[in-house]
């Protein structure tokens, strides 16, 4: 789209099924309370991004955020103008980018992305929402499978263009709540352990660097928790073309979770010891 049609198309942004007309001027977006749009999330930064409304069309522009911000799967590397149909991600938050009708400012209107843990509210009301946020319900470290899967298809895009160091940075925040949360005894999901750990593999064989192999053994440590049938077989295959891991963690663990085998009675025992058995015998030198 060229400049003077950029000028004359007008866009609304869809955040937690509100619909909310650009009009000209500055809205910011993040965790802050003075932000028109806040995100109630710990990978987005205070003041995370900006889109500026102006005669040549809405800019969006990132702040300097600690985790970045996403157009359309792709990193943000300079202010950007925006389209209809483009997506942004922010934190585990996704907004959508879509053309005003000229008869719209603000409506309700149906929304098929996953339920978000943000709110898109003036700053005088986004101070109330956000405080009675804070005050109440229960806490969680963790964020939802289907949020780590979208990074993780993120990350996948980089990696198939070569850029393993660039997967890595985007997940490391996320890998990282997983294992905070895991060692705060705040609940950790199947699905989501499963999810993450798979990633900190393929992270492990995209780098060659065993920390991720680490990570994933601290989160499965943490939760007490054996490896899926599927991530013990990748785990083996990794380990064979690593070196850096960190053996003693990954021996401690495979003896834990023999004995938690031994505790369960028969119940699966000797699957989950020969599985046990596979990967001590690649970890120890």
């Amino acid at each position: 789209m060229n400049a003077p049609e950029r000028a004359r198309q007008s866009y609304s942004l869809r955040h937690q099924g509100k619909l909310v007309a650009l009009t000209r001027g500055e809205f910011l977006i993040g965790r802050d309370t003075a932000c028109h749009f806040v995100i109630q999330d710990d990978l987005a930064s205070r003041t995370h991004a900006r889109i500026v409304v102006n005669d040549r069309g809405a800019l969006l522009e990132d702040l300097g955020s600690a985790n970045g911000v996403f157009l359309n799967e792709a990193r943000l590397r300079k202010p950007t103008f925006l389209q209809a149909g483009d997506r942004i991600l922010v934190g585990t938050c996704q907004l959508a980018v879509f053309p005003n009708n000229g008869d719209i400012h603000t409506r309700i209107i149906s929304d098929t992305l996953p339920a978000q843990r943000s709110s898109s509210v003036p700053p005088a009301s986004g101070v109330r929402v956000a405080a009675a946020q804070r005050a109440g319900g229960p806490r969680s470290e963790t964020i939802k499978a289907d949020a780590f899967q979208l990074f993780g298809r993120l990350a996948d895009q980089l990696m198939a263009r070569g850029d393993a160091q660039g997967a890595a940075r985007l997940l490391t925040g996320h890998v990282a709540k997983v294992i905070r949360g895991a060692q705060k005894s705040v609940p950790v999901g199947d699905e989501l352990l499963d999810v993450a750990g798979r990633y900190c593999l393929k992270l492990a064989a995209a780098t060659k660097e065993g920390v991720w192999v680490d990570r994933m053994v601290e989160m499965h440590a943490a939760t007490r928790r054996p490896l899926s049938t599927d991530l013990s077989r990748e785990l083996t295959f990794v380990l064979r073309h690593a070196s850096d891991f960190n053996r003693r963690q990954l021996v401690e663990y495979q003896a834990e979770m023999r004995k938690l085998g031994a505790d369960l009675g028969g119940v699966d025992s000797s699957e989950l010891a020969e599985r046990c058995r596979l990967i001590a015998e690649i970890a120890l030198p």
